[in-house]
């Protein structure tokens, strides 16, 4: 049974490519077929030992007549039932491709929204191979999209900051790094992310330049700091001087208090 479902299969797979071939073949059939039985019907006619009989011939050829009306009508209500069906798949075509067009629509919108935001965002297989990169990190590593696709590229890591995870899984840690304008500090949301049911997860790095708040943090815990050192200074400036002060203050106090309670003499 498998080898004859092969056959079928090889035999349509033929047809599709070499279609002239196919409609020759079938012509050269039809056209056998019809002058054969033509050419046999009129030879047995004129024979004189045919026994050719008017009654039997109409009979006969009112039999073929209604086989191929029944044949005719039976190709009519396929051809209109392939007609309908046709109808049917080039809708759902139509509806196939409008879907296409919407998802092609969402994707270029996607993208662009990707491409235009401030943060970095980079996308990496499970190799480390960069897959996706938006304006803004090409901007910072000075490269190209093409240069940065397959690529293991990397931001040099001047200081490496604190690191936390999500209940989600999400890493978020922060980065001092060297870009083209300079050092600047990156917060990094890393999580994994499925764009495909039968492709592998990709790491998708989502970074926001912070180097202003991370300045005006350290140089507020700078000034703290300060401060703090200061307010220390002044308590043991305070504590020294009281200490200093109070010591000769005691005797003083105390001798004005006995030459107060005394009669005093020449």
């Amino acid at each position: 049974m498998g080898w004859m479902v092969r056959i079928k299969l090889h035999l349509r797979r033929f047809s599709r490519r070499h279609q002239w071939i196919m409609l020759a073949v079938r012509s050269f059939v039809i056209f056998s077929a019809t002058f054969g039985g033509a050419y046999g019907f009129i030879a047995g006619s004129r024979s004189e030992h045919s026994g050719y009989n008017p009654n039997n011939f109409a009979i006969g050829a009112s039999f073929l007549f209604a086989v191929a009306c029944l044949a005719l009508a039976t190709v009519s209500m396929r051809l209109r039932f392939l007609r309908l069906k046709m109808r049917k798949i080039a809708l759902h075509n139509e509806a196939l491709a409008d879907r296409n067009w919407e998802l092609q629509e969402a994707e270029d919108r996607a993208r662009s929204l990707f491409e235009s935001q401030s943060d970095l965002i980079v996308l990496r297989d499970a190799e480390g191979k960069i897959t996706f990169v938006n304006d803004t990190y090409c901007e910072l590593a000075r490269k190209q999209r093409l240069e940065l696709i397959g690529s293991r590229f990397q931001f040099t890591v001047l200081e490496q900051g604190e690191s936390a995870i999500e209940s989600s899984g999400t890493r978020i840690h922060d980065q001092r790094i060297e870009t083209a304008l300079g050092a600047r500090w990156i917060a990094w949301r890393e999580a994994l992310v499925r764009f495909d049911a039968g492709a592998p997860a990709e790491m998708q790095c989502v970074g926001r330049d912070v180097t202003d708040r991370t300045e005006s943090e350290r140089a507020l815990s700078e000034a703290r700091d300060q401060a703090d050192a200061a307010n220390r200074a002044k308590s043991r400036f305070l504590a020294m001087a009281s200490h200093e002060i109070r010591t000769p203050l005691n005797g003083i106090i105390g001798m004005s208090g006995l030459l107060l309670d005394t009669v005093l003499t020449p």
